[in-house]
């Protein structure tokens, strides 16, 4: 497997709009330092500009804000969280947003959304 590169969307933006004004693939990676075939996939539409390596979140953003709001207040409050009363949290607040969505009839295909909980 080839090392992973690192590299900002600006770049990959810039090297896009750069093939787009006609310059050569080839060449576009080199100059904006961004993997090839990453670039070649999202000229081709195989995979989006917003589009993330890496497994798929286990929380949405709208409950990783909830989770967060939860963790500065207690840090205000200078109360420490462990780890299991962390692990709680998250599946509690997927438990909920989960009921609010059947209430709200938008019942979504989220029903294989579990937390691990790695020791």
């Amino acid at each position: 497997m080839a090392p992973r590169r690192n590299y900002t969307k600006e770049q990959m933006s810039k090297a896009i709009d750069a093939v787009g004004r006609g310059m050569a693939i080839a060449i576009a990676p080199k100059a904006f330092s961004v993997p090839r075939t990453t670039l070649l996939d999202k000229i081709s539409g195989r995979s989006s500009l917003e589009t993330k390596m890496g497994p798929n979140t286990v929380l949405t953003q709208h409950e990783e804000k909830i989770l967060e709001d939860w963790i500065m207040s207690l840090s205000d409050m200078h109360y420490s969280i462990k780890k299991d009363e962390l692990l709680d949290s998250v599946q509690h607040i997927i438990q909920k947003e989960e009921e609010e969505k059947k209430k709200s009839g938008s019942e979504g295909n989220d029903k294989s959304r579990t937390t691990s909980q790695k020791t």
